[in-house]
């Protein structure tokens, strides 16, 4: 069974959709109103019976009177009439390469050596801990 996924084949928004991929993709609506003959020259009725079906398959956007097919009315015309449409290439970004690191300068302990230091810098350290119920100096020995 055929699935139904646009206008009936020789309607005119069959016709419209045809001449409408064939003109690039984009054209006004005088353009084509032409193409759907006589009966069609009432603008409602161009429409109701052109327009809106298109419109209702997403085979064309209409805005500001200017049609342009979508990507599924191009592909509906080429199902339909059997041929292929030129292929976009797929955008493939490029790798970026990693940066790399500056070189690692290890530290040059003799200029830290020499820094001026005051008096009672270190005097924190002779402060003991609590731990539990004993003080404790750094260095292991316990104050009572």
């Amino acid at each position: 069974m055929a699935r139904h996924v646009g206008p009936r084949a020789d309607s005119a928004a069959h016709k419209v959709i045809c001449r409408l991929v064939d003109l690039g993709g984009t054209a006004n609506a005088a353009t084509l109103m032409e193409v759907v003959g006589v009966e069609f020259r009432s603008v409602v009725r161009f429409k109701t019976k052109v327009i809106e079906v298109l419109e209702q398959y997403s085979l064309a956007i209409v805005r500001d009177g200017i049609f342009k097919a979508t990507q599924m009315g191009k592909d509906y015309v080429a199902e339909f009439e059997e041929r292929a449409l030129p292929i976009v290439p797929k955008y493939v970004g490029e790798i970026v390469p990693a940066r790399t690191a500056p070189p690692v300068r290890p530290l040059d302990l003799k200029y830290l050596a020499g820094l001026p230091m005051r008096d009672g810098a270190f005097t924190h350290r002779d402060i003991p801990s609590l731990m539990g119920s004993k003080r404790i100096l750094p260095n292991g020995e316990i104050v009572e």
